[in-house]
């Protein structure tokens, strides 16, 4: 039941159980009896002793379940002194004990008494004596174990430390607060929510939060001095003292965990946030306790948790003490940035707990949630600093320092391993202070790119002021490579993992070669020892089908998607011109779509890409972005443009390693000798940049191969897969669907704008007279369709539209100049056709005439 439902039910109750009755001023005690034959004496004692100068009482007891020796004993035991009602419940269960002892409550206050437990002579005197309308009322409890009190628990020391504040913050009595005991509640508070029955544990932690939520009531301490104690007794069965089982440790928790998530998605205070988020991350701590005692069934308990959709989940907690590497990432999720997703994507792979320190990057990053979604199942602690994001200022990074240095060293027998990975320089620094404390821990680092020396290969800048750490380093810190020590933090971000970490990453041999290429051959093969390639991490099938990505493209058309920022040595330039090569050079109809951030293209760029139909998007979030691969019909992407600054190409694009999970074909746009260049997979099409180029210049693109088998391929499959198709015939082009078609002469040329919307034109010079040029819609459904048309030309008496319905026998001319720059609406009648004709006054031979003739269908 969803918490407003919930919150609905709880007023009837009132409505109809209260009814502004006036209730007489006095306190109801319930008491639930399942199975507690041996403790009811001891109990029902405790409460006939009890020291009444006028309070006014009554016991209320609720059997439940297996109870006929305990009806039997209270039948055959007299307690003169005691006002009691027996009720019998015909459900099983504590919860459902209480709500039924509680609607039959007859004075205005109700507390709840275990059968096991007892209550000090002054419980009910006290309590009556300072109990109002809106306030509940908190006494001491003792727990009683193996027969001795213990007045120094977490919970009595919340009584002991606030009994002189008036009122009282929830904040200050957190723990006493949702426990069901101890406390004196007014009735008309109590009876807005009921105990879920339905609960087999933790019913008390939901009812209390609802409680609180619901009335919001004053809250007061007993002094101490009036000695009103609960005495809690504490069996082999309570819940601390429970054996692990998943059940109770796990599933039970996962219950409570669905309401409390519930509540915390529709609750503002703040107060009660933090209230009803520590009794949410209690649940998980129980959780955790269960991985501790039973590590092997991790996979098991996170499903468990992944199949519940909760909002608010903290793995922090579950994850708690699991951890043995330390991960040093300046920029991490929730941050979107390359050198997180990389960071988070390693972490899912590998599968393993890890405790994090990273940095605040609002400044100059936004957050991408679904991506922190993804990697915090195996994140424990994770500590951020909140210091203005830099990539090279170390007035703000010197802090960032400091905090992982210090996390190490106050946690550092938890740690075997630490793994830093830059593009962010500073990532490395913490590890060379983290090494002097223990030699023995293994560092690993990655390297995301050069870090010295940037694509132009202009060498990067940021001043390191602290002389006595540049000059311990210079001194011999760092053995062979202390020579090339100086104060740039982009050199020593290079040198000091170089000396000290014991395994180095690199996502390619180029990007190694490149690195070490400034030192001699024999420091060069110390770098190569300890050094790893591994490309780029690609997620596994799953992660491609967490989030739906609801894109909309024209289905029947090669859509083809570029995901990736553009700069100098990567424009958006030669994806145009490949897509207008392939329009014009191919038999089909191609479509680019680009994702990428918009705010950083110029508006007449834009503009530019706009009037070429390029269907220009902002970036998906990260889950949204990997479903879309698998949506569209190719993939593109290009190495950057290197060889006129270094060597050879040291980059890999990042993005190829999630396009490798899409399952789509890719289409390699590569730099002679770069490592794209070189590999090899069924779904990747590599073609070299100077030879597209050239080809180009040729007028000889659809002799390449590899374009034409990527086509022929793509084609095929989308045929397959059925649905909306456009054939290229010899004397026609045709749209199809189910309900409509869409047949153009061969002297027409089709391009996409959108989702069933059609720039159409004249396919090549000269523009005859004698030409077709005609468009033909069939409409196959018992419904008149309506589609909209739309000119660009201005020019009267140049070039006539003749639409005719062969229905209706009728044939209307216009001026294509009267259909400019706005929508006509046309009728296709049901189970009929219209036909639109292209007509030149005369011979044309300029490019400007086959713009002239263009129109725009829209609704097909």
């Amino acid at each position: 039941m969803s918490y407003e439902k919930f919150h609905g039910k709880i007023n009837d109750i009132r409505d109809t159980v209260i009814q502004s009755q006036e209730l007489e001023k006095g306190i109801s005690i319930v008491i639930p009896v399942h199975d507690g034959k041996e403790f009811i004496s001891s109990c029902l004692e405790s409460i006939e002793n009890q020291k009444i100068n006028d309070a006014k009482f009554e016991v209320i007891i609720v059997l439940n379940g297996k109870f006929i020796e305990e009806l039997t004993y209270l039948h055959s035991t007299t307690f003169n002194n005691l006002d009691i009602v027996i009720l019998i419940n015909n459900k099983n269960g504590a919860g459902s004990a209480r709500n039924l002892g509680m609607k039959n409550a007859r004075y205005s206050h109700v507390t709840f008494v275990d059968i096991d437990d007892y209550i000090s002579q002054n419980y009910i005197q006290s309590n009556f004596d300072r109990m109002e309308q809106d306030t509940i009322t908190f006494s001491q409890i003792h727990d009683v174990l193996d027969n001795e009190i213990i007045v120094d628990n977490p919970i009595n020391k919340e009584i002991i430390d606030n009994q002189e504040k008036a009122p009282v913050s929830i904040d200050n009595i957190n723990k006493i607060a949702s426990i069901t005991v101890c406390k004196v509640i007014p009735k008309e508070i109590i009876m807005l929510q009921e105990f879920r029955d339905y609960l087999r544990s933790g019913e008390d932690t939901v009812f209390y939060s609802e409680l609180f939520i619901n009335s919001r009531p004053k809250l007061k301490i007993l002094p101490v001095e009036t000695e009103a104690i609960y005495y809690r007794n504490i069996r082999e069965d309570s819940v601390s003292r429970k054996k692990a089982s998943f059940d109770f440790l796990v599933f039970q928790r996962l219950e409570i965990l669905e309401i409390l998530d519930d509540m915390l998605s529709n609750i503002t205070n703040p107060a009660l946030i933090k209230f009803v988020r520590s009794k949410y991350n209690a649940q998980i701590s129980f959780m955790n306790r269960y991985l501790i005692e039973a590590p092997t069934d991790r996979e098991r308990v996170i499903d468990a948790i992944e199949n519940m959709s909760l909002k608010h989940f903290n793995y922090s907690i579950l994850n708690r003490g699991f951890a043995n590497t330390l991960v040093i990432s300046y920029c991490f999720p929730p941050f979107s940035d390359t050198s997180a997703t990389i960071v988070a994507k390693r972490l899912i792979n590998n599968g393993d707990v890890v405790d994090v320190v990273s940095n605040n990057m609002s400044r100059i990053r936004h957050k991408e949630l679904s991506l922190r979604d993804m990697v915090s199942p195996l994140v424990g602690s994770n500590i951020v600093v909140n210091q203005l994001a830099s990539f090279s200022n170390m007035f703000y990074l010197n802090s960032f320092i400091d905090t992982a240095v210090r996390f190490y060293a106050k946690n550092k027998e938890r740690y075997s391993k630490v793994y830093s990975r830059a593009m962010f320089p500073i990532s490395h620094l913490p590890n060379i202070f983290i090494k002097i404390m223990n030699p023995n821990i293994k560092w690993t680092a990655e390297f995301s790119d050069p870090l010295l020396y940037d694509i132009e290969s202009k060498e990067r800048y940021g001043l390191v002021e602290n002389e006595v750490f540049i000059k311990s380093m210079k001194n011999g810190l760092l053995n062979d490579f202390s020579k090339y020590v100086d104060n740039n933090l982009f050199n020593i971000s290079e040198l000091i993992p170089f000396a000290l970490a014991d395994e180095l990453i690199f996502t390619n041999e180029n990007q190694l070669e490149y690195m070490i290429s400034r030192f001699c051959e024999d420091e060069k093969e110390l770098i190569r020892k300890k050094s790893v390639i591994m490309k780029h991490p690609t997620l596994p099938n799953e992660y491609y089908n967490l989030q739906k990505s609801n894109i909309v493209f024209e289905e029947s058309v090669i859509n083809i998607a570029y995901f990736g920022n553009f700069y100098s040595k990567r424009s958006y330039g030669q994806f145009v011109e490949l897509i207008e090569q392939l329009n014009a050079n191919f038999n089909r109809t191609f479509k680019l779509h680009l994702y990428t951030n918009k705010n950083q293209i110029d508006e007449n760029d834009l503009l530019y890409l706009k009037k070429k139909y390029i269907n220009v998007n902002d970036y998906l979030s990260y889950t949204e972005f990997l479903n879309a691969t698998t949506q569209y019909d190719i993939l593109i992407i290009s190495d950057a443009n290197t060889k006129d600054d270094k060597p050879f190409n040291p980059y890999l694009p990042s993005k190829l390693s999630d396009y490798l999970g899409s399952g789509t074909p890719i289409l390699a746009l590569t730099e002679e000798n770069s490592v794209m260049s070189k590999m090899s997979d069924d779904k990747l099409y590599k073609i070299d940049l100077d030879t597209f180029a050239k080809e180009i210049e040729t007028n000889s693109i659809s002799n390449n191969d590899i374009l034409s088998d990527l086509v022929t391929l793509v084609n095929n499959e989308k045929k397959l897969k059925g649905g909306r198709s456009l054939d290229f015939g010899k004397e026609k082009i045709i749209l199809n669907d189910e309900k409509t078609r869409m047949e153009l002469t061969n002297d027409l040329a089709i391009l996409n704008i959108d989702s069933k919307n059609w720039l159409i034109r004249p396919k090549e010079l000269p523009v005859t007279t004698s030409s077709s040029y005609e468009i033909k819609i069939d409409n196959f459904s018992d419904f008149d369709k309506n589609i909209k048309i739309k000119s660009f030309y201005n020019l009267k008496n140049i070039i006539t539209i003749e639409l005719i319905s062969i229905k209706e026998s009728r044939i209307e001319s216009y001026c294509i100049s009267k259909l400019r720059n706005k929508y006509t609406n046309i009728e296709v009648p049901k189970k009929s056709n219209i036909i639109i004709k292209i007509k030149y006054k005369k011979n044309y031979k300029s490019d400007g005439f086959l713009n002239a003739g263009r129109l725009e269908i829209k609704g097909i």
